[in-house]
Protein backbone atom coordinates (compact mmCIF):
# COMPACT_ATOMS: atom_id res chain seq x y z
CA UNK A 1 0.00 0.00 0.00
CA UNK A 2 1.42 3.39 -1.01
CA UNK A 3 0.95 6.12 1.58
CA UNK A 4 0.34 9.52 0.07
CA UNK A 5 0.93 12.47 2.43
CA UNK A 6 -2.12 14.52 3.17
CA UNK A 7 -2.36 17.96 1.52
CA UNK A 8 -3.11 20.95 3.73
CA UNK A 9 -5.97 22.96 2.24
CA UNK A 10 -6.40 26.65 2.96
CA UNK A 11 -9.48 28.70 2.16
CA UNK A 12 -9.34 30.52 -1.19
CA UNK A 13 -11.01 33.74 -2.16
CA UNK A 14 -13.76 33.71 -4.76
CA UNK A 15 -11.50 35.54 -7.23
CA UNK A 16 -8.76 32.96 -6.80
CA UNK A 17 -11.20 30.10 -7.32
CA UNK A 18 -12.55 31.75 -10.48
CA UNK A 19 -9.03 32.35 -11.81
CA UNK A 20 -8.02 28.74 -11.20
CA UNK A 21 -11.16 27.47 -12.92
CA UNK A 22 -10.60 29.66 -15.99
CA UNK A 23 -6.92 28.73 -16.18
CA UNK A 24 -7.73 25.02 -15.93
CA UNK A 25 -10.34 25.35 -18.67
CA UNK A 26 -7.91 27.17 -20.96
CA UNK A 27 -5.18 24.60 -20.40
CA UNK A 28 -7.60 21.73 -20.99
CA UNK A 29 -8.84 23.32 -24.22
CA UNK A 30 -5.32 23.76 -25.59
CA UNK A 31 -3.90 20.43 -24.44
CA UNK A 32 -3.91 17.42 -26.77
CA UNK A 33 -6.28 14.60 -25.86
CA UNK A 34 -4.61 12.18 -23.48
CA UNK A 35 -5.12 8.46 -23.06
CA UNK A 36 -7.30 7.42 -20.12
CA UNK A 37 -5.42 6.57 -16.94
CA UNK A 38 -4.91 3.09 -15.57
CA UNK A 39 -7.67 1.62 -13.39
CA UNK A 40 -7.10 1.74 -9.66
CA UNK A 41 -7.36 -2.06 -9.54
CA UNK A 42 -5.38 -3.52 -12.46
CA UNK A 43 -5.37 -7.13 -13.65
CA UNK A 44 -2.77 -8.85 -15.82
CA UNK A 45 -5.29 -9.34 -18.62
CA UNK A 46 -6.05 -5.61 -18.62
CA UNK A 47 -2.36 -4.73 -18.64
CA UNK A 48 -1.64 -7.02 -21.60
CA UNK A 49 -4.65 -5.63 -23.46
CA UNK A 50 -3.33 -2.10 -22.93
CA UNK A 51 0.10 -3.26 -24.14
CA UNK A 52 -1.35 -3.52 -27.64
CA UNK A 53 -2.31 0.16 -27.58
CA UNK A 54 -0.26 3.19 -28.56
CA UNK A 55 3.36 3.20 -27.42
CA UNK A 56 6.49 4.85 -28.89
CA UNK A 57 8.15 1.50 -29.64
CA UNK A 58 5.07 0.26 -31.49
CA UNK A 59 4.67 3.60 -33.28
CA UNK A 60 8.19 3.31 -34.73
CA UNK A 61 7.55 -0.27 -35.89
CA UNK A 62 4.19 0.74 -37.37
CA UNK A 63 5.89 3.57 -39.29
CA UNK A 64 8.21 1.00 -40.89
CA UNK A 65 5.15 -0.92 -42.10
CA UNK A 66 3.68 2.25 -43.60
CA UNK A 67 6.99 3.05 -45.33
CA UNK A 68 7.10 -0.44 -46.89
CA UNK A 69 3.54 -0.06 -48.15
CA UNK A 70 4.47 3.29 -49.66
CA UNK A 71 7.33 1.54 -51.46
CA UNK A 72 4.79 -0.81 -53.03
CA UNK A 73 2.68 2.16 -54.18
CA UNK A 74 5.79 3.72 -55.74
CA UNK A 75 6.54 0.49 -57.63
CA UNK A 76 2.97 0.30 -58.95
CA UNK A 77 3.20 3.93 -60.05
CA UNK A 78 5.95 3.00 -62.54
CA UNK A 79 3.42 1.14 -64.69
CA UNK A 80 0.54 3.55 -64.10
CA UNK A 81 -0.92 6.24 -66.36
CA UNK A 82 0.58 9.70 -66.23
CA UNK A 83 -1.28 12.75 -67.55
CA UNK A 84 -0.04 16.32 -67.75
CA UNK A 85 -1.50 19.60 -68.98
CA UNK A 86 0.69 22.11 -70.79
CA UNK A 87 -0.80 25.59 -71.24
CA UNK A 88 1.16 28.47 -72.79
CA UNK A 89 0.21 32.11 -73.24
CA UNK A 90 2.51 33.58 -75.94
CA UNK A 91 2.50 36.92 -77.81
CA UNK A 92 4.61 36.98 -81.03
CA UNK A 93 5.58 39.35 -83.80
CA UNK A 94 5.13 37.12 -86.89
CA UNK A 95 7.41 37.16 -89.87
CA UNK A 96 6.14 39.30 -92.80
CA UNK A 97 6.08 36.19 -95.02
CA UNK A 98 4.11 34.10 -92.49
CA UNK A 99 0.66 33.12 -93.78
CA UNK A 100 -0.88 33.81 -90.35
CA UNK A 101 -0.18 37.30 -89.13
CA UNK A 102 -1.97 37.01 -85.77
CA UNK A 103 0.05 37.83 -82.67
CA UNK A 104 -1.55 35.37 -80.22
CA UNK A 105 0.43 32.10 -80.32
CA UNK A 106 -1.11 30.56 -77.17
CA UNK A 107 -1.69 26.80 -76.96
CA UNK A 108 -2.87 24.05 -74.63
CA UNK A 109 -2.16 20.33 -74.74
CA UNK A 110 -2.85 17.21 -72.71
CA UNK A 111 -0.21 14.47 -72.69
CA UNK A 112 -1.01 10.92 -71.58
CA UNK A 113 1.84 8.40 -71.13
CA UNK A 114 2.09 4.85 -69.81
CA UNK A 115 5.01 2.52 -69.44
CA UNK A 116 4.16 -0.71 -71.24
CA UNK A 117 7.18 -2.86 -70.57
CA UNK A 118 10.54 -2.39 -68.89
CA UNK A 119 11.92 -5.92 -69.12
CA UNK A 120 11.31 -6.91 -65.48
CA UNK A 121 12.50 -3.76 -63.70
CA UNK A 122 9.12 -2.76 -62.25
CA UNK A 123 8.21 -6.37 -61.51
CA UNK A 124 11.34 -6.72 -59.39
CA UNK A 125 10.58 -3.47 -57.55
CA UNK A 126 7.01 -4.64 -56.88
CA UNK A 127 8.19 -8.03 -55.56
CA UNK A 128 10.76 -6.28 -53.34
CA UNK A 129 8.09 -3.98 -51.94
CA UNK A 130 5.73 -6.88 -51.23
CA UNK A 131 8.47 -8.77 -49.38
CA UNK A 132 9.52 -5.65 -47.49
CA UNK A 133 5.91 -5.04 -46.42
CA UNK A 134 5.52 -8.57 -45.13
CA UNK A 135 8.88 -8.34 -43.40
CA UNK A 136 8.01 -5.07 -41.68
CA UNK A 137 4.70 -6.57 -40.49
CA UNK A 138 6.60 -9.49 -38.96
CA UNK A 139 9.06 -7.07 -37.41
CA UNK A 140 6.09 -5.27 -35.86
CA UNK A 141 4.89 -8.59 -34.42
CA UNK A 142 8.32 -9.18 -32.89
CA UNK A 143 8.41 -5.67 -31.38
CA UNK A 144 4.90 -6.13 -30.00
CA UNK A 145 5.85 -9.48 -28.44
CA UNK A 146 8.90 -7.99 -26.76
CA UNK A 147 6.85 -5.06 -25.56
CA UNK A 148 4.25 -7.39 -24.02
CA UNK A 149 7.02 -9.28 -22.21
CA UNK A 150 8.35 -5.96 -20.91
CA UNK A 151 4.88 -5.10 -19.61
CA UNK A 152 4.65 -8.54 -18.00
CA UNK A 153 8.01 -8.00 -16.29
CA UNK A 154 6.96 -4.55 -15.03
CA UNK A 155 3.68 -6.02 -13.71
CA UNK A 156 5.57 -8.69 -11.77
CA UNK A 157 7.99 -6.06 -10.45
CA UNK A 158 5.08 -4.23 -8.84
CA UNK A 159 3.76 -7.40 -7.21
CA UNK A 160 7.21 -8.26 -5.86
CA UNK A 161 7.71 -4.71 -4.62
CA UNK A 162 4.46 -4.94 -2.67
CA UNK A 163 5.52 -8.24 -1.12
CA UNK A 164 8.97 -6.87 -0.34
CA UNK A 165 7.32 -3.95 1.43
CA UNK A 166 5.27 -6.38 3.51
CA UNK A 167 8.49 -8.16 4.56
CA UNK A 168 10.31 -4.96 5.50
CA UNK A 169 7.26 -3.54 7.26
CA UNK A 170 6.99 -6.61 9.47
CA UNK A 171 10.75 -6.66 10.04
CA UNK A 172 10.73 -3.01 11.12
CA UNK A 173 7.85 -3.64 13.53
CA UNK A 174 9.68 -6.59 15.08
CA UNK A 175 12.91 -4.59 15.34
CA UNK A 176 11.10 -1.69 16.96
CA UNK A 177 9.45 -3.91 19.57
CA UNK A 178 12.82 -5.42 20.38
CA UNK A 179 14.48 -2.00 20.55
CA UNK A 180 11.70 -0.66 22.79
CA UNK A 181 12.20 -3.52 25.23
CA UNK A 182 15.97 -3.00 25.30
CA UNK A 183 15.43 0.71 25.86
CA UNK A 184 13.17 0.02 28.84
CA UNK A 185 15.74 -2.36 30.30
CA UNK A 186 18.45 0.23 29.69
CA UNK A 187 16.50 2.75 31.75
CA UNK A 188 16.52 0.19 34.57
CA UNK A 189 20.30 -0.23 34.16
CA UNK A 190 19.81 -3.87 33.13
CA UNK A 191 21.68 -3.61 29.78
CA UNK A 192 24.73 -1.65 28.70
CA UNK A 193 24.93 1.29 26.33
CA UNK A 194 26.51 -0.87 23.67
CA UNK A 195 23.59 -3.31 23.78
CA UNK A 196 21.17 -0.42 23.45
CA UNK A 197 23.03 1.04 20.45
CA UNK A 198 23.24 -2.37 18.83
CA UNK A 199 19.47 -2.81 19.13
CA UNK A 200 18.84 0.71 17.88
CA UNK A 201 21.14 0.13 14.90
CA UNK A 202 19.18 -3.00 14.01
CA UNK A 203 15.96 -1.02 14.12
CA UNK A 204 17.37 1.85 12.04
CA UNK A 205 18.53 -0.60 9.37
CA UNK A 206 15.09 -2.17 9.28
CA UNK A 207 13.45 1.24 8.99
CA UNK A 208 15.75 2.27 6.13
CA UNK A 209 14.94 -0.98 4.32
CA UNK A 210 11.24 -0.30 4.74
CA UNK A 211 11.57 3.21 3.28
CA UNK A 212 13.51 1.78 0.34
CA UNK A 213 10.82 -0.85 -0.22
CA UNK A 214 8.12 1.81 -0.07
CA UNK A 215 9.99 3.87 -2.67
CA UNK A 216 10.28 0.76 -4.86
CA UNK A 217 6.49 0.43 -4.78
CA UNK A 218 6.17 3.82 -6.43
CA UNK A 219 9.04 3.44 -8.91
CA UNK A 220 7.88 0.03 -10.12
CA UNK A 221 4.37 1.41 -10.64
CA UNK A 222 5.82 4.34 -12.56
CA UNK A 223 7.77 1.95 -14.82
CA UNK A 224 4.61 -0.07 -15.43
CA UNK A 225 2.69 3.09 -16.29
CA UNK A 226 5.45 4.14 -18.70
CA UNK A 227 5.47 0.71 -20.34
CA UNK A 228 1.72 1.10 -20.91
CA UNK A 229 2.23 4.68 -22.17
CA UNK A 230 0.25 6.04 -19.22
CA UNK A 231 2.96 8.06 -17.45
CA UNK A 232 1.92 9.31 -14.05
CA UNK A 233 -1.06 6.97 -13.79
CA UNK A 234 -0.15 4.71 -10.88
CA UNK A 235 -2.57 1.89 -9.99
CA UNK A 236 -3.12 1.25 -6.31
CA UNK A 237 -3.49 -2.51 -6.37
CA UNK A 238 -2.56 -5.21 -8.85
CA UNK A 239 -4.32 -8.54 -8.92
CA UNK A 240 -2.08 -11.57 -8.43
CA UNK A 241 -2.52 -13.59 -11.63
CA UNK A 242 -3.12 -17.29 -11.96
CA UNK A 243 -0.29 -18.87 -13.95
CA UNK A 244 -1.30 -22.47 -14.70
CA UNK A 245 1.06 -22.65 -17.67
CA UNK A 246 4.22 -22.68 -15.55
CA UNK A 247 3.33 -26.18 -14.33
CA UNK A 248 3.35 -27.73 -17.82
CA UNK A 249 6.03 -30.27 -18.73
CA UNK A 250 9.13 -28.77 -20.28
CA UNK A 251 9.39 -29.66 -24.00
CA UNK A 252 12.58 -30.97 -25.57
CA UNK A 253 14.98 -28.11 -26.26
CA UNK A 254 15.73 -29.30 -29.80
CA UNK A 255 12.02 -29.24 -30.62
CA UNK A 256 11.75 -25.70 -29.28
CA UNK A 257 14.76 -24.55 -31.33
CA UNK A 258 13.29 -26.16 -34.44
CA UNK A 259 9.97 -24.37 -33.87
CA UNK A 260 11.79 -21.10 -33.37
CA UNK A 261 13.77 -21.46 -36.60
CA UNK A 262 10.50 -22.04 -38.50
CA UNK A 263 8.09 -19.67 -36.74
CA UNK A 264 10.02 -16.93 -34.97
CA UNK A 265 8.71 -13.56 -36.25
CA UNK A 266 12.16 -11.98 -36.38
CA UNK A 267 13.66 -14.83 -38.42
CA UNK A 268 10.64 -14.85 -40.75
CA UNK A 269 11.01 -11.09 -41.14
CA UNK A 270 14.68 -11.51 -42.03
CA UNK A 271 13.74 -14.09 -44.68
CA UNK A 272 11.37 -11.55 -46.21
CA UNK A 273 14.06 -8.88 -46.05
CA UNK A 274 16.42 -11.28 -47.82
CA UNK A 275 13.86 -11.84 -50.56
CA UNK A 276 13.35 -8.08 -50.88
CA UNK A 277 17.11 -7.51 -51.12
CA UNK A 278 17.39 -10.07 -53.92
CA UNK A 279 14.57 -8.43 -55.83
CA UNK A 280 16.16 -5.00 -55.37
CA UNK A 281 19.38 -6.40 -56.79
CA UNK A 282 17.48 -7.68 -59.81
CA UNK A 283 15.83 -4.26 -60.18
CA UNK A 284 19.23 -2.54 -60.02
CA UNK A 285 20.59 -4.76 -62.77
CA UNK A 286 17.69 -3.80 -65.07
CA UNK A 287 17.65 -0.11 -64.13
CA UNK A 288 19.58 0.79 -67.30
CA UNK A 289 17.52 -1.41 -69.60
CA UNK A 290 15.13 -0.49 -72.42
CA UNK A 291 11.71 0.96 -71.66
CA UNK A 292 8.71 0.64 -73.97
CA UNK A 293 6.06 3.33 -73.45
CA UNK A 294 2.83 4.49 -75.07
CA UNK A 295 2.07 8.17 -75.56
CA UNK A 296 -1.02 10.11 -76.65
CA UNK A 297 -1.41 13.87 -76.97
CA UNK A 298 -4.29 16.23 -77.76
CA UNK A 299 -3.58 19.91 -78.43
CA UNK A 300 -5.32 23.15 -79.33
CA UNK A 301 -3.48 26.08 -80.90
CA UNK A 302 -4.56 29.68 -81.36
CA UNK A 303 -2.45 30.03 -84.55
CA UNK A 304 -2.89 27.31 -87.12
CA UNK A 305 0.02 25.88 -89.08
CA UNK A 306 0.18 22.84 -91.28
CA UNK A 307 2.78 21.18 -89.04
CA UNK A 308 0.65 21.39 -85.91
CA UNK A 309 -1.31 18.20 -85.14
CA UNK A 310 -4.53 18.15 -83.12
CA UNK A 311 -4.03 14.53 -82.11
CA UNK A 312 -1.06 12.24 -82.01
CA UNK A 313 -0.29 8.84 -80.50
CA UNK A 314 2.51 6.32 -80.65
CA UNK A 315 4.79 3.81 -79.04
CA UNK A 316 8.25 4.85 -77.84
CA UNK A 317 11.19 2.53 -77.21
CA UNK A 318 13.95 4.10 -75.12
CA UNK A 319 17.22 2.16 -75.17
CA UNK A 320 19.97 3.70 -72.99
CA UNK A 321 23.37 3.39 -74.68
CA UNK A 322 25.55 4.70 -71.86
CA UNK A 323 24.64 5.36 -68.21
CA UNK A 324 27.91 6.74 -66.92
CA UNK A 325 28.34 3.96 -64.34
CA UNK A 326 25.04 4.61 -62.52
CA UNK A 327 23.88 1.03 -63.08
CA UNK A 328 27.11 -0.41 -61.71
CA UNK A 329 26.77 1.84 -58.65
CA UNK A 330 23.17 0.73 -58.09
CA UNK A 331 24.13 -2.93 -58.46
CA UNK A 332 27.03 -2.56 -56.03
CA UNK A 333 24.81 -0.86 -53.45
CA UNK A 334 22.11 -3.53 -53.80
CA UNK A 335 24.70 -6.31 -53.56
CA UNK A 336 26.05 -4.83 -50.33
CA UNK A 337 22.51 -4.56 -48.94
CA UNK A 338 21.92 -8.22 -49.81
CA UNK A 339 25.07 -9.30 -47.97
CA UNK A 340 24.08 -7.16 -44.99
CA UNK A 341 20.64 -8.79 -44.76
CA UNK A 342 22.24 -12.23 -45.13
CA UNK A 343 24.47 -11.46 -42.17
CA UNK A 344 21.56 -10.08 -40.13
CA UNK A 345 19.62 -13.28 -40.80
CA UNK A 346 22.54 -15.33 -39.50
CA UNK A 347 22.77 -13.09 -36.43
CA UNK A 348 19.03 -13.44 -35.80
CA UNK A 349 19.27 -17.22 -35.98
CA UNK A 350 22.11 -17.28 -33.46
CA UNK A 351 20.35 -14.88 -31.08
CA UNK A 352 17.05 -16.74 -31.22
CA UNK A 353 18.74 -20.11 -30.76
CA UNK A 354 20.65 -18.85 -27.72
CA UNK A 355 17.56 -17.14 -26.29
CA UNK A 356 15.56 -20.38 -26.54
CA UNK A 357 18.38 -22.32 -24.90
CA UNK A 358 18.72 -19.74 -22.10
CA UNK A 359 14.99 -19.76 -21.37
CA UNK A 360 14.90 -23.57 -21.42
CA UNK A 361 17.87 -23.88 -19.07
CA UNK A 362 16.38 -21.26 -16.73
CA UNK A 363 13.10 -23.17 -16.59
CA UNK A 364 14.95 -26.43 -16.01
CA UNK A 365 16.62 -24.87 -12.95
CA UNK A 366 13.60 -22.91 -11.76
CA UNK A 367 11.42 -26.04 -11.68
CA UNK A 368 13.71 -27.42 -8.97
CA UNK A 369 13.86 -24.01 -7.29
CA UNK A 370 10.07 -23.84 -7.24
CA UNK A 371 9.91 -27.20 -5.47
CA UNK A 372 12.48 -25.97 -2.96
CA UNK A 373 10.40 -22.83 -2.35
CA UNK A 374 7.26 -24.87 -1.77
CA UNK A 375 9.02 -27.01 0.83
CA UNK A 376 10.42 -23.91 2.52
CA UNK A 377 6.98 -22.31 2.52
CA UNK A 378 5.44 -25.39 4.10
CA UNK A 379 8.21 -25.42 6.70
CA UNK A 380 7.76 -21.73 7.53
CA UNK A 381 4.00 -22.21 7.72
CA UNK A 382 4.30 -25.04 10.25
CA UNK A 383 7.02 -23.19 12.15
CA UNK A 384 4.76 -20.13 12.37
CA UNK A 385 1.93 -22.27 13.76
CA UNK A 386 4.25 -23.69 16.39
CA UNK A 387 5.62 -20.25 17.25
CA UNK A 388 2.09 -18.92 17.60
CA UNK A 389 1.16 -21.78 19.95
CA UNK A 390 4.30 -21.32 22.05
CA UNK A 391 3.71 -17.59 22.19
CA UNK A 392 0.20 -18.15 23.52
CA UNK A 393 1.66 -20.47 26.15
CA UNK A 394 4.26 -17.76 26.94
CA UNK A 395 7.05 -20.27 26.33
CA UNK A 396 8.80 -18.42 23.49
CA UNK A 397 8.62 -14.89 22.10
CA UNK A 398 9.90 -15.25 18.51
CA UNK A 399 6.45 -15.03 16.92
CA UNK A 400 7.29 -11.76 15.16
CA UNK A 401 10.47 -13.15 13.65
CA UNK A 402 8.61 -16.26 12.51
CA UNK A 403 6.03 -14.10 10.74
CA UNK A 404 8.83 -12.22 8.94
CA UNK A 405 10.48 -15.47 7.86
CA UNK A 406 7.15 -16.78 6.55
CA UNK A 407 6.54 -13.59 4.55
CA UNK A 408 10.09 -13.84 3.15
CA UNK A 409 9.35 -17.41 2.04
CA UNK A 410 6.22 -16.16 0.27
CA UNK A 411 8.30 -13.50 -1.48
CA UNK A 412 10.88 -16.04 -2.58
CA UNK A 413 8.18 -18.38 -3.86
CA UNK A 414 6.51 -15.56 -5.82
CA UNK A 415 9.83 -14.43 -7.32
CA UNK A 416 10.48 -17.93 -8.66
CA UNK A 417 6.97 -18.22 -10.08
CA UNK A 418 7.28 -14.90 -11.90
CA UNK A 419 10.69 -15.76 -13.28
CA UNK A 420 9.23 -18.99 -14.65
CA UNK A 421 6.29 -17.09 -16.12
CA UNK A 422 8.63 -14.68 -17.92
CA UNK A 423 10.69 -17.52 -19.39
CA UNK A 424 7.56 -19.30 -20.60
CA UNK A 425 6.37 -16.03 -22.16
CA UNK A 426 9.74 -15.65 -23.88
CA UNK A 427 9.49 -19.19 -25.26
CA UNK A 428 6.00 -18.42 -26.57
CA UNK A 429 7.29 -15.31 -28.34
CA UNK A 430 10.46 -16.98 -29.63
CA UNK A 431 8.67 -20.00 -31.06
CA UNK A 432 5.57 -18.14 -32.26
CA UNK A 433 3.46 -20.58 -30.26
CA UNK A 434 0.96 -18.97 -27.88
CA UNK A 435 0.25 -22.26 -26.09
CA UNK A 436 3.45 -21.71 -24.09
CA UNK A 437 2.14 -18.52 -22.50
CA UNK A 438 2.14 -18.87 -18.70
CA UNK A 439 -1.51 -17.86 -18.34
CA UNK A 440 -2.60 -20.55 -20.82
CA UNK A 441 -3.51 -23.88 -19.20
CA UNK A 442 -1.80 -26.93 -20.76
CA UNK A 443 -4.00 -28.55 -23.41
CA UNK A 444 -5.58 -31.86 -22.45
CA UNK A 445 -4.52 -31.59 -18.82
CA UNK A 446 -5.75 -29.91 -15.67
CA UNK A 447 -2.43 -28.74 -14.30
CA UNK A 448 -3.22 -27.00 -11.07
CA UNK A 449 -0.79 -24.38 -9.98
CA UNK A 450 -0.14 -24.14 -6.28
CA UNK A 451 -2.43 -21.69 -4.54
CA UNK A 452 0.25 -20.33 -2.19
CA UNK A 453 1.34 -16.94 -3.45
Amino acid sequence: MIRVPAVVLRPLSAAAVLFCALASHALAAGAPPSAPGLPDHLTLAEALALANGPHPDLTVARADVQAARAERLAADANMGFNASLDARGVWVDPSPVAPNQSHNDSSASVLLTKRLYDFGHTGALRSAAEAATRGSELQYTDVRNRHRIAVLARYFDVLLADQKFAVTDQAMAVAYVSFDRVRDRHKLKQVSDITLLESQNTYERARTARYAAEAAQRTTRARLADALDRPGSLPSTLETPRLPGIARPLPDVDDLISQAMDENPLILAMHQELRAARERLAAARTSGGPVLSAEAEAADYNREFGSRDRWRGGVILNVPLFTGGSVDAAVGKAQAALERVTGRLGQARLRVRQAVLDAWENLHTLRAKRQEDKVLLDYRDLYLDRARALYQLEVRTDLGDSMVRYTEAQLQHARTRYRMALDWARLAALTGNSKYNPWAAPAGAKAKEDSKQ
